[in-house]
C-alpha cells in the first residue's frame, strides 16, 4: 500500500493556445525545473539525515505523479510537505496554479526494456487511478484527499490546512497550499494574486457567487483557510475563472477589502 498524488496545471490547454509552441516549450521547461529544484532540496535533507528517501515521482507533460514507499506517518507527512512546497513554488516563480488529488492503495512503477526511440512509463495500481479521477472531479483550488487519506492525516495528528467542502451534497476534503499569511508575507505573491482575479481580457461573471457553486466550507480544527489563484487570467477559461472569483468572495473578501481599501485602492 502506498500514497499516490496526481498534480496537474490548471488551464494548461488554454496556456498552449495563448503562448504558441516555442513559448510553451519554455513554459513547461520552467514548470519542470521547479519540480526538480523542490526534489533536490528534499533529497539533500534526506542525505543530511542519512535516511532513505520516502517520496518518488516523475513528470509527464503538465502532470506530476508522486508516490510513497509505504503508508507510514512520516511518508504521508513528507508527501504533503513536498506538495505544498511544489505548489507554492510554481505559483511564486511561474504564476502556475496546480490542482491535484491524493489516494491510498496499490501502486507500482514497473521497470521495462526500452529502445533509443521507445521510452516507457509503465505504472499500475488503483491508487493512481483514484488520484487521477479525483483531480478534476471537484470545483476547487487545492489538492483533494480521498476519505481514507484524510482519515490517516487525522489519526496521525498531522497538522495541515485541510478544509471540508460540499458541492451539491457531495462532501470532500481539500488540502490548501495557500493562506492569507502566505499571500501577504511572500514577496510579489499578493500582486500576482490580484492580477489573476482581475477581469482584464475575460468576461466578468455577473451571477452572484452563491449561484456559481452551491458550496460551503468549514474549518477543520485549524485556521480558516483560503484558496488563491496561481495562473494568469488570460490562460484560464471561464469555468476556472469562476472558481477563482468565487473563492475570493468566499474566503478572501473581507481580507482584500481591508488591505486594498486601506491602501487607497492600490494593491
Amino acid at each position: 500500500m502506498k500514497y499516490v498524488a496526481f498534480l496537474d496545471i490548471l488551464g494548461f490547454k488554454n496556456t498552449l493556445k495563448t503562448l504558441g509552441q516555442e513559448r510553451s516549450i519554455e513554459y513547461i521547461e520552467s514548470y519542470s525545473r521547479i519540480v526538480y529544484q523542490v526534489f533536490s532540496r528534499y533529497n539533500r535533507d534526506d542525505e543530511w539525515q542519512n535516511v532513505e528517501k520516502k517520496i518518488n515521482g516523475f513528470v509527464v507533460s503538465d502532470s506530476v505523479v508522486l508516490y510513497t514507499n509505504d503508508t507510514m506517518k512520516e511518508s504521508l507527512s513528507d508527501l504533503l510537505d513536498i506538495i505544498v512546497d511544489l505548489c507554492r513554488e510554481e505559483f511564486c516563480r511561474n504564476s502556475i496554479l496546480i490542482r491535484g488529488a491524493i489516494a491510498k492503495g496499490e501502486f507500482n512503477k514497473i521497470p521495462a526494456v526500452e529502445l533509443k526511440n521507445l521510452q516507457k512509463q509503465l505504472i499500475v495500481g488503483d491508487a493512481y487511478v483514484k488520484a487521477y479521477g479525483m483531480e478534476d472531479s471537484f470545483k476547487s483550488i487545492g489538492v483533494r484527499l480521498s476519505d481514507e487519506v484524510y482519515q490517516d492525516v487525522e489519526n496521525a495528528l498531522i497538522n495541515y490546512d485541510i478544509v471540508e467542502e460540499s458541492v451539491e451534497n457531495e462532501k470532500y476534503y481539500v488540502l490548501r497550499y495557500m493562506n492569507i499569511d502566505y499571500l501577504l508575507n511572500t514577496e510579489g505573491v499578493f500582486h500576482k494574486f490580484i492580477s489573476c482575479i482581475s477581469p482584464q481580457g475575460s468576461r466578468q461573471a455577473s451571477a452572484p457567487a452563491h449561484s456559481i457553486y452551491a458550496q460551503e466550507s468549514r474549518q477543520l480544527g485549524h485556521r480558516q483557510l483560503i484558496s488563491a489563484p496561481a495562473a494568469k487570467a488570460g490562460h484560464l477559461d471561464d469555468g476556472d475563472l469562476s472558481v477563482l472569483r468565487f473563492f475570493v468572495v468566499q474566503h478572501l473578501g473581507q481580507h482584500l477589502f481591508l488591505i486594498v481599501g486601506g491602501a487607497g485602492g492600490q494593491a
